[in-house]
Order: C-alpha cells, then structure tokens, then sequence
C-alpha cells in the first residue's frame, strides 16, 4: 500500500471522478499555547514547557468533508481502528494510527449506496467519543448531509450509555450503524468522510462550542465543589483516597462518581461547579462545559503525564493546578493505569 498524508490532498492531487472535498471553519484562529499551571513540583512539566515554549500554537485545519468511491474500510478491533483505502492508497489522516499486523481479512461486505465514515481510534471511551466523534457529526452538519440518504454509519462498539444519549440528541439513526469488528472489511460504493478535527491534545474551540451547544442547556450559577472519585476496579485509583476526603470533605466538597450521571447530568454538574479535583482520567471530558475561572486540580500518578486537559484549561481559561503522586515510575506503558498516592501536606498547600 502506497500511504498518502490526507485523503483530502489525493483529491486535489488526482481528481478522481465524483470525488468531491468541501472545507469549514477556515476562519477559525489558531490556539496559543499560553496557560501557566499551578503545581507543588519544583519545575513545571516538561510536555508542558515544550508546548508553552516551543510548539506555541495549535492550527488543524483544513477541516473538511470528503466523498470518496470504491473504497475500502478494514477494521482492526471493537474500540474503533480502521483503516480507509482505494486501490493501492491508504490514507492517513483518517486511518489509525497504530499498526496490526496480524490483521486478516476474515470477513468481507458490500454496502451499496451512500454510507459515513465516524470511527476512529478509541472511539468507544468517553472522551474520544465526545472529542472525536461527535465534532466529525457537526463537520456533517455544516456539509448539509441527509441521514435519509446514508445507507449505513461506521461507528465504534458501543460500551456505554453516552453513546445512546448523544445519539439521541443529535437525531442520528442508529438503526444504520455498523460497529467495527476485527478483522472485517467494507468495501463502499460511496462514502462520506469527515476529518479527525481534533487529535492528541488539540482541540477546535469550533468543536468545544459544539458539545456546549447541545448537552448543555444553560449556564448555572457556580456554587459546588466537587471530587471525582473512581470505582475500585477501574484503575488509577487514589491510595490514600480516605485521608484526602478528609481534607477535602472539611472544605465543603461533594464526592461524585460520574458514571451515576447522564452526559446532561455530567454538563450541569461540571458547569455549575467552581472547584474541582480529580484524578487524570475521561470523566475530565467534561470540563468543556465549566465556566471560566473554574478550579481544577488533576492528579497523576508518577509514571503517567498527559497535558490534554491543561490545555482544555487554556483553550476554557480555567484555572489549572496538577499535583504527581508520589512513587515510582514504572512508565507509560506499564504505569498509566498505576493507583495514585497523593502527598497531603503539597496538596494541603495546593488547595
């Protein structure tokens, strides 16, 4: 397979007949990198310094909609990696990232007509469903598409409520979704393809305004305190999490576990809260919905750091602290889902 940076680039290259490309939100500003964290460490991360310092802007366009003949989608797993080619093309862009090379095509369907592209890598977890998904249905909005006229929708597995929720919102027809199975193949007489607008940390304000537009329904006043707590048997748990309930229920917090709250629920909850602590994990999606100058303070484990939701905080302008436990560092790999052990004096001092 020859691989090509972006489908949209091998239709302005090539111009194959009845390929089409439309773009949106070419006005939108780039986001600087700006947001200065909080944190009881002697030096700020270095992700963060080298965003600050070095990348110092985020630009993702060009957004767009691409519609594509003859064309295949392989599917790699559950959770949503495929890959999208044309005769010896892959394109990258909207194909997965990672490689699987024990991949065999064990099952092969047609799908006639006009069908939509939405999967994407991890797109059965929260955040990346409501981060990358859901964006990709407005980017299908502003294209003008006619769910009457789609045949099918590719979609990842669904594993959890907010899928059902979101869909609903957004009027979309879940009687022609296909979930992604390993080691399938589509081959598409016609398929609509939108962008990954946002990818690894990036996110286009366009996107945020999106999900506030429609699981949010009015901004509240913002009087709660709230920690996030997490179920045992879902990793990266706080050690010590009765000693920090301790100080923190003594600061007039409420314990919440966001898996009890509909993707309503967990809007007017993050929106009408003004402090907030929680361990680095999807159920932090929702910071989309604060107000600026919100509070939060994330904590890590020592072998885990993802700046994603720093810069949320910087894209909102919500006030971002971030403590790492302490521990060893056993590295990413091994060491994402490592429970946490919070020192209390640094977070008495942080709080």
């Amino acid at each position: 397979m020859k691989k090509v940076k972006s489908i949209e680039k091998y239709i302005n290259g090539f111009s194959p007949k009845g390929w089409t490309v439309d773009y949106f939100f070419e006005n939108e500003n780039n986001v600087l990198f700006k947001k200065v964290p909080k944190t009881p460490s002697i030096e700020i991360h270095s992700d963060i310094i080298n965003y600050i310092s070095n990348v110092r802007e985020q630009n993702l366009k060009p957004y767009y909609v691409a519609k594509a003949n003859d064309v295949k989608v392989h599917c790699f797993n559950q959770v949503g990696s495929v890959s999208l080619s044309h005769n010896d093309y892959i394109f990258e862009d909207v194909s997965t990232k990672y490689d699987f090379p024990d991949f065999s095509s064990e099952k092969n369907e047609h799908v006639d007509s006009k069908s939509v592209l939405l999967s994407i890598d991890s797109g059965s977890n929260y955040f990346h469903w409501m981060c990358h998904v859901l964006p990709r249905i407005k980017l299908l909005q502003e294209y003008g598409v006619d769910w009457n006229e789609i045949n099918k929708i590719i979609l990842p597995e669904n594993r959890g409520n907010f899928v059902d929720q979101t869909l609903a919102i957004l009027d979309i027809p879940v009687h022609k979704i296909i979930e992604t199975d390993k080691n399938t193949t589509y081959t598409f007489d016609s398929l609509i393809i939108p962008c990954k607008p946002n990818r690894h940390i990036h996110l286009a304000p366009w996107s945020i305004d999106f999900l506030c537009d429609n699981f949010l329904k009015e901004n509240k006043k913002q009087e709660k305190k709230i920690f996030i707590s997490r179920r045992s048997e879902t990793g990266r748990c706080i050690e010590n999490e009765d000693e920090l309930w301790s100080i923190l229920s003594q600061e007039g917090y409420e314990k919440v576990y966001l898996e009890d709250y509909s993707v309503y629920e967990q809007a007017t909850l993050f929106n009408s809260s003004k402090e907030i602590v929680s361990a680095h994990g999807a159920g932090l999606t929702n910071l989309v919905f604060c107000q600026p100058n919100t509070k939060l303070i994330e904590l890590f484990n020592p072998s885990y750091f993802l700046a994603l939701y720093w810069n949320m905080c910087n894209i909102l302008d919500l006030d971002y602290y971030y403590i790492i436990g302490e521990g060893d560092n056993l590295g990413k790999a091994k060491g994402k889902n490592q429970n946490i052990k919070i020192n209390l004096e640094e977070f008495k001092r942080t709080i």
